[in-house]
């Protein structure tokens, strides 16, 4: 799972793109990005 924003994601706040699971802490958080995503950049998450 991915964050945007920093805060606690909750795994029900989620959209899947065609590369990885995008994860939210709210409904706001994820309408906001699903708006306009390029304003928010995702990065992966680097595994260890």
């Amino acid at each position: 799972m991915r964050r945007v924003d920093g805060k606690a994601i909750r795994v029900i706040y989620r959209i899947f793109t065609d590369q990885s699971n995008v994860s939210f802490c709210c409904t706001d958080c994820m309408e906001t990005w699903r708006k306009n995503p390029g304003r928010h950049p995702v990065k992966p998450k680097v595994e260890k």
